[in-house]
């Protein structure tokens, strides 16, 4: 099913294909597969069709699929009011910026990131953060090249200085481990203990929303086992995700 583009001059045309070949490639040489676009509706970030395409399939605005090995952080910090710190620590990566002056960072989930998520959420694959959302599947970021004109967003008067996404660092997609996601998932929780497993699920937030307190140590060592058991089964089947794209 194709979808009804908006026409769109053909500079911006040729800006936005050779920015998502850009986006295929860095995919590519970080061992990611890139059949994972879908096409987005011309002028607006919505999608109706989610059938993952090559990157030359799809046409104007389209979507990147976080899934299989790629962790997406969608960074909405506008204002500077949200505790980022925690993000100040994860590697330099390849990043896009919003038409509102919002950061995605693309990640290659290694040693099962992803499978962290599903483990402290109780088997969320996504998850919101005051400061934006971690996608670990299911999701899409709305590609460099893509442009808002119809802008429904809330709180937004103008989209005239950033109408674009845009690539803001080409560089390589960085890899990211268990330790940085649990790192960035406990400080939401503000907790700084020990508890390795299910920061968020232990700690008082499930998929952004809050969910009843578990602050009794013991119980929580007494559940480290079935955590772990449930985190490495979560490993495995990312693992057997991505060895289906090879």
């Amino acid at each position: 099913m194709g979808k009804q583009n908006h026409a769109r001059g053909s500079a911006a045309s040729n800006q936005c294909t050779e920015q998502r070949r850009t986006v295929a490639g860095r995919l590519e040489k970080a061992g990611l597969h890139s059949e994972r676009f879908i096409d987005v509706t011309d002028g607006r970030k919505q999608s109706y069709d989610h059938t993952r395409l090559s990157p030359d399939a799809v046409a104007g605005n389209y979507g990147v699929y976080c899934g299989r090995g790629l962790l997406g952080f969608d960074i909405d910090d506008y204002n500077g009011h949200a505790d980022t710190r925690a993000l100040e620590g994860l590697p330099a990566t390849f990043t896009v910026r919003t038409p509102h002056g919002g950061e995605h960072h693309y990640f290659k989930s290694v040693r099962g990131a992803s499978a962290t998520i599903r483990a402290a959420t109780g088997g969320a694959r996504n998850v919101s953060l005051n400061w934006g959302e971690i996608y670990g599947g299911g999701k899409y970021l709305v590609g460099p090249g893509s442009e808002i004109t119809d802008c429904n967003k809330t709180g937004c008067t103008d989209t005239e200085n950033h109408e674009s996404y845009a690539i803001l660092d080409d560089r390589p997609i960085a890899e990211i481990g268990p330790e940085s996601v649990r790192s960035v998932l406990s400080a939401q929780a503000g907790h700084a203990g020990d508890v390795p497993q299910s920061a968020l699920a232990t700690y008082g937030v499930q998929d952004g929303e809050r969910i009843p307190r578990t602050n009794n140590r013991t119980r929580s060592r007494q559940s480290g086992a079935s955590a772990s058991s449930e985190e490495q089964r979560a490993v495995d089947s990312e693992q057997a995700g991505l060895d289906s794209f090879r």
